[in-house]
């Protein structure tokens, strides 16, 4: 099961997600869980997937991320062509 975006917290995402552990522990031993997101703080959500496996900590992965400038800008070439 994979919950993207799960900084986006939702009602909806957590019981899901406390269905999804349930279910691992009581039905489906093989389900695999996965939560992704871009600014979600790592500890707290591996701890937790932790907390109901037999294993001391849930696998978890990072990346570094950059932060990249953007610039928007409005064109008025466009507007004088529609005149």
């Amino acid at each position: 099961m994979i919950f993207d975006e799960f900084h986006e917290r939702s009602l909806n995402a957590d019981l899901g997600l406390a269905l999804c552990i349930e279910s691992q522990q009581n039905l489906r031993e093989d389900l695999r869980v996965v939560v992704m997101s871009a600014t979600l703080d790592l500890e707290p959500i591996a701890k937790l997937l932790a907390a109901h496996r037999s294993s001391p900590r849930a696998a978890a992965a990072s990346t570094s991320r950059r932060s990249t400038s953007l610039a928007a800008r409005k064109s008025t070439l466009n507007n004088k062509r529609r005149k």
